[in-house]
């Protein structure tokens, strides 16, 4: 289950989330729909630890969001965010690191997904 409470986010002046609130049970889909600016991404990283609320909170199963909770939720954005300039285990080595993971897991981790690991 996926808890909302009174979220709130602004940025400088202007609010993008007022006390947005929401419940989502196991197995079933559900769409953010709204306009640029409604707030949808913001939500959605916010979920996903990449971004504090102003206020508010976020439960994820029975555990408040946070750091014990950020390997069960992701995000994919709509736009390729990968380096052309980096091999795939390069790229996966390199956003594991971003994501806090040690160097000895990453490599665990390329070499577990059929990749050379980097040097």
């Amino acid at each position: 289950m996926l808890k909302l409470e009174n979220l709130c986010k602004r940025y400088g002046s202007r609010s993008v989330l007022q006390n947005l609130s929401l419940n989502l049970r196991p197995g079933e889909i559900y769409g953010l729909l709204g306009p640029n600016g409604a707030g949808k991404t913001t939500t959605i990283n916010i979920i996903c630890g990449l971004l504090k609320a102003d206020s508010g909170s976020v439960t994820i199963g029975d555990r408040p969001a946070g750091a014990a909770t950020k390997a069960l939720v992701g995000v994919t954005p709509q736009s390729n965010l990968l380096y052309g300039s980096l091999t795939c285990s390069d790229n996966l080595f390199f956003f594991g690191r971003l994501y806090g993971l040690s160097r000895q897991d990453c490599l665990r981790r390329v070499e577990g997904a059929g990749e050379p690991a980097p040097p």
